[in-house]
């Protein structure tokens, strides 16, 4: 049924390798800062690469508003795993990630001013004289450091991570900042949307981002918020998978920050996210041990997980060879 939308994936995805490459060609020939002659090549590739994602996101969308009309139950369940096979395949995803990535930098870089001695002038700023700064670009896309979009409970993952491979880094301040604001997205990036990329501003967009959004109480309160915004999961292994992962998460979280999770409160919360049925058995564990701790609940919650994923692939197979004979 998704053959043509599948053949136009690989034909996108296929383009958008090419002009990733192109990109990265383009950016070790000549990197950041750039003139107005290599800002309008640049401009071109930053287009290109808007273009691929944007063909991505439209054959995604489609597909999946094509599983959406799936009326069979057996048609739509086939369609639904091809799909997340398709989505899931390192290939498509790196695709995405690459183009994100990309994007971010020669927006960021754009931004950078140029000077004719820009490329070949040290930065100042929290340098000393002991210190060689190292005036290779950054390659942001290498790092593998996820992009900050505002999550406050992303945040301290997202520092820790900027702040051993670049931050600490004997690089130009400059390309530091321009490094920084690739990274980021959405509300962040907007919070440091008015400042100039300039050396002496980064020390203040660092302490901006972090009085922002490295607020302890903030990041507590997303966290307990997201735990309550998870509606209790779907009798079926994706759904109780996902949930039971997101609710893990966020408990240890909070515990890592030093939150008491071990009450009767956040347990009946966390049993609510559950199925009916698996709500009522571990309703009853709770009523037979009442000293069962969360961390008992979350592992059998785990347990729920792998059982219902085992069964239900059990008998997927078996109605199959069913049909065959």
């Amino acid at each position: 049924m998704s053959g043509q939308i599948r053949t136009t994936l690989g034909r996108d995805s296929a383009h958008a390798e090419r002009h990733c490459d192109e990109y990265k060609e383009a950016i070790d020939r000549q990197p950041a800062p750039w003139d107005i002659k290599a800002k309008a090549n640049f401009d071109g590739l930053l287009r290109k690469l808007q273009k691929d994602a944007k063909k991505l996101e439209e054959s995604w969308k489609k597909w999946e508003t094509m599983i959406d009309r799936i009326q069979d139950e057996d048609e739509h369940h086939n369609e639904l795993e091809l799909f997340n096979n398709w989505k899931d395949d390192e290939k498509y995803v790196e695709v995405m990630d690459n183009l994100e990535q990309y994007i971010a930098e020669i927006e960021s870089y754009m931004q950078v001013p140029w000077t004719p001695t820009a490329g070949a002038t040290p930065s100042i700023v929290n340098s000393s004289d002991d210190e060689e700064t190292d005036m290779t670009p950054i390659n942001v896309s290498a790092l593998n450091i996820p992009k900050f979009a505002g999550d406050y409970s992303e945040w301290n993952t997202f520092w820790e991570l900027f702040d051993i491979y670049v931050h600490q880094g004997k690089y130009p301040v400059i390309s530091k900042l321009a490094a920084l604001r690739s990274l980021l997205q959405g509300r962040a990036l907007a919070e440091i949307q008015g400042i100039s990329t300039t050396a002496v501003n980064y020390p203040t967009v660092i302490q901006i981002l972090k009085k922002r959004f490295g607020n302890q109480q903030f990041i507590i309160r997303e966290l307990e918020q997201k735990l309550d915004s998870i509606p209790p999961a779907r009798p079926n292994p994706a759904s109780i998978g996902s949930t039971v992962t997101a609710v893990t998460n966020m408990c240890r979280q909070l515990k890592n920050l030093g939150i008491d999770i071990d009450n009767n409160s956040m347990k009946n919360n966390v049993v609510k996210k559950m199925p009916p049925r698996e709500q009522r058995q571990l309703q009853e564990l709770m009523f037979d041990k009442p000293n069962t701790s969360i961390d008992d609940i979350l592992e059998k919650m785990k347990e729920m997980e792998i059982k219902v994923g085992t069964l239900n692939r059990f008998f997927f197979h078996k109605k199959r060879r069913f049909r065959w004979d």
